[in-house]
């Protein structure tokens, strides 16, 4: 939103809408679930702290479970070449 001096301010999640709380948690959570990264969003979200974004990211246990899985596929193929 443009401030008094013309400059655009980002509003605070305290300032927004129900509907645009509730369009971030899709958001975060749609794009998590295709494969961006964390601080991407963190950034198209404008937030400061990586804790505010991941409120707006739900994780379910298959989210975890897949990252797991893959962390420990890569970490084995270090060793076996």
């Amino acid at each position: 939103m443009p401030s008094p001096n013309g400059t655009c301010t980002s509003r605070s999640s305290a300032d927004a809408s129900p509907v645009d709380q509730l369009l971030r948690h899709f958001a975060a959570s749609d794009l998590y679930a295709q494969g961006m990264n964390v601080v991407a969003i963190q950034e198209l979200l404008s937030y400061r702290w990586i804790n505010t974004t991941m409120i707006y990211v739900h994780l379910n246990k298959t989210h975890i479970e897949d990252a797991w899985t893959s962390a420990g596929q890569r970490a084995a193929s270090r060793f076996t070449g």
